[in-house]
């Protein structure tokens, strides 16, 4: 088992106080945001945003997995908004290459990397796709875990099932230790999420949501990569309460590539592995 080692954080940061002014809904255009020029954004050079009245709230660490440049930077230009209140730094985890994905573990790893620089222990998981629609919804860590993306507009605004965690997930670092994390088997597109909505359950922790009428987000029109046969994601969802303290943060494997610092945003390459040989010989039949 990987031992972890646990810098000394703060375990209940303190809720942000009331912001000094809010937009509330944002208007989402997606051919304006291809002429978006990031300066329109409140940054330092040190890749932290900073509130221009020197006000130091929750700071989040928003980890987001692969997707195109373009992809990024619409998140990033509406997250402005958000977060220009804020003391946030982004981390964007990407996986090298083109092998099969793996969204947990690369979550995994984006975690490990911010976590062992001590900084932060507010940990926004945000998949790259989904652009908030109103700047009333705080990324900030609450005293439980937080499911932000709570309406899309491809579901209709509404929640399909509780347990459902994916697309933006705000969790304290102690907490997500707790949860031993993502889970690091699921190869392909989907399930991990389900996963991790287990993984609360089954820790005693809760998932909070903020106002459906708030927690609103348009997802960016894309391919979904292959996902995994149901037949193996199914078996891996049904287990993951049983599973979770052996497959997560104590058996990752990854190796950091490159790190790149932005002013906006600090970039990370990571390389996860490959699947292994039998669940690829499963996952043919």
């Amino acid at each position: 088992m990987r031992r972890l080692h646990v810098p000394s954080h703060p375990l209940s940061p303190p809720p942000p106080p009331r912001l000094p002014s809010t937009e509330g809904h944002l208007s989402i255009d997606l051919e304006e945001m291809e002429q978006l020029d990031s300066k329109r954004c409140c940054r330092s050079w040190t890749g932290f945003y900073r509130e221009a009245a020197g006000v130091r709230f929750t700071r989040p660490r928003t980890l987001v997995f692969r997707g195109t440049r373009w992809w990024w930077f619409c998140l990033t230009g509406t997250a402005c908004t958000i977060w220009l209140f804020c003391s946030a730094g982004f981390t964007r985890s990407c996986g090298a290459g083109n092998a099969t994905f793996n969204k947990g573990a690369i979550m995994n790893a984006g975690f490990m990397e911010a976590w062992q620089r001590g900084d932060a222990n507010c940990f926004v998981f945000h998949d790259v796709d989904l652009l908030p629609e109103d700047d009333r919804n705080m990324y900030s860590c609450p005293p439980q875990p937080r499911h932000l993306s709570v309406g899309v507009d491809t579901l209709g605004y509404k929640l399909p099932y509780f347990l459902l965690v994916g697309g933006v997930l705000s969790v304290r670092g102690d907490h997500f230790l707790r949860l031993n994390g993502y889970s690091n088997m699921y190869w392909g597109w989907g399930g991990e999420d389900d996963d991790m909505g287990y993984r609360i359950k089954q820790s005693g922790l809760s998932i909070t949501r903020p106002p459906t009428t708030l927690a609103r987000y348009t997802m960016i029109r894309h391919l979904k990569r292959r996902p995994l046969t149901w037949k193996v994601r199914g078996k891996l969802v049904r287990t993951s309460g049983r599973r979770y303290r052996l497959d997560g943060l104590n058996t990752l494997k990854y190796s950091l590539l490159a790190i790149h610092r932005h002013p906006l945003f600090t970039h990370l390459l990571l390389d996860v592995g490959t699947p292994p040989e039998n669940l690829v010989r499963l996952d043919a039949h």
